[in-house]
């Protein structure tokens, strides 16, 4: 029995889901880039839900509990929203994305060139499924993200 708790408990605090080396931040930036880090801790009570991530009304990312995705873009304004993740296969038979929530700005960002910005998403307290995405120092920042796995870099520099 206290076998089954321990797995339990590693399952709940562990980045389930996602695969790969833990945090490894872009260095160097590529020049005339910056670099934005969207991280969902694993901390999230709907865990097995995943939301995508917008940047300027474009996919960018699933994100699931304990992920965080590495975008490399442009210096300039970045509207950055989420919703609630399909099942894309679901709507691909379905009207389903008729009924979507739209996905709504969230943090807007100045960036420049050589710059990185730490983006932590998450669900709004007490309100169901609300998602925030809030601008977090890089102190903070990294501290949590040693705790998550990422989801496949994304470049929408080009």
């Amino acid at each position: 029995m206290r076998r089954v708790r321990v797995l339990l408990l590693a399952l709940i605090l562990g980045c389930a889901g996602a695969t790969g080396p833990a945090f490894i931040p872009l260095q160097p930036i590529p020049d005339g880039r910056a670099a934005v880090y969207v991280y969902r801790s694993s901390t999230s009570k709907q865990s097995a839900e995943p939301f995508e991530v917008y940047v300027n009304g474009k996919h960018a990312a699933d994100l699931s509990d304990g992920v965080y995705v590495q975008l490399v873009t442009r210096p300039g304004r970045l509207h950055l929203s989420a919703r609630r993740g399909l099942d894309r296969a679901a709507a691909a038979r379905s009207d389903v994305t008729r009924f979507m929530e739209p996905a709504r700005d969230l943090v807007v960002l100045q960036v420049a060139a050589g710059e990185s910005h730490y983006v932590r998403f998450r669900l709004a307290q007490g309100t169901g499924a609300t998602t925030e995405m809030l601008l977090e120092p890089e102190s903070v920042a990294l501290a949590t993200l040693r705790n998550c796995l990422p989801a496949p870099r994304r470049d929408l520099s080009r």
